[in-house]
């Protein structure tokens, strides 16, 4: 994030870098953990925040980089009314089109959310290329919108299912997001409803797309062997056997993943895992208290 309250934006000052030390920060990264070797495991995209959050310099500059160096880029956007208002009064275009002016309508781009769209902005992001990621979870916590899913595979949008963040999710389930972009499909008229291998396809096919990667997202020859087993013989998928696949995705899930193998590694066998979950949570625990109480010296205000 670059542009402070200040400024004319959102976030407070100072939670906010100069465009030059995130351009020093975004070489380091890059040269320590970038790999785009078929198969890797650690990627770097390039990501601002948001239209609100950051400057029209820095959110163009940033997609040139990006696309000189083969990376992706990727952004939050038309997430919220709010930020409509924002763009259009503050740059006086809709957020998608002030997203093109600024070189963000490409094949390495996707956004999260993409909500507030309209047949021509849809129609734009499909004639360039552009990808987006569902997240439905967050958009029904924040009360954001329904984004126009059908619409958008319909005219060749490359589409994904994403969790968003714990801020604004609080699980990071994706199969739950999984069932609940089918779901929140079905609050709209039925002509615009998706169906159960709609949503497993974006978030497998479709994720990979998204991403900008042909070496995973499917099982086939050639591909990474990343596999999720999950056995419908308990008690929440019966009757379902009749699809499998329908049943997995409607029902709610009450037992972990059985079997997860991740680039040929099995990391659950079993639904016993090999990571240690304690230390993992415990660690995660230090870090939220750390972050907390550093907040909480220095506005004076006591979170709960």
């Amino acid at each position: 994030m670059s542009l402070g309250k200040s400024q004319g934006g959102l976030p407070p000052d100072d939670t906010v870098q100069t465009e030059a030390k995130i351009q020093e920060d975004t070489e380091r990264l890059l040269a320590k953990y970038h790999n785009d070797t078929d198969g890797a495991m650690t990627r770097i995209s390039l990501a601002p925040c948001s239209p609100f959050s950051v400057t029209p310099e820095l959110m163009k500059s940033t997609a040139e980089f990006a696309l000189a160096n083969g990376l992706q880029m990727h952004t939050h956007l038309a997430e919220t009314l709010d930020e409509e208002a924002f763009c259009v009064e503050q740059y006086g275009y809709r957020p998608a089109a002030y997203a093109d002016n600024l070189g963000w309508m490409n094949p390495n781009a996707w956004y999260a959310h993409a909500i507030h769209l309209n047949d021509e902005e849809i129609k734009k992001m499909a004639d360039t290329g552009t990808g987006m990621s569902h997240c439905p979870t967050s958009n029904m916590r924040l009360g954001s919108g329904i984004a126009r899913i059908k619409e958008m595979m319909e005219n060749g949008v490359r589409v994904s299912i994403g969790v968003d963040g714990s801020a604004s999710n609080d699980a990071g389930n994706m199969l739950m997001d999984i069932r609940n972009a089918m779901m929140i499909s079905r609050l709209r008229e039925e002509e615009y409803w998706l169906t159960a291998r709609d949503v497993l396809w974006m978030a497998t096919r479709g994720g990979a797309s998204v991403l900008g990667r042909n070496d995973i997202g499917q099982l086939t020859v050639g591909k990474q062997a990343d596999i999720a087993l999950f056995s419908v013989e308990g008690l929440e998928y019966a009757g379902g056997q009749s699809d499998a696949l329908a049943s997995l995705v409607f029902s709610v899930r009450t037992n972990p993943v059985d079997y997860l193998i991740v680039n040929g590694k099995i990391q659950i066998e079993k639904s016993q895992t090999y990571i240690d979950e304690k230390t993992l949570a415990l660690s995660h625990n230090r870090i939220a208290e750390s972050m907390l109480t550093k907040a909480q010296n220095k506005t004076g205000i006591k979170f709960c």
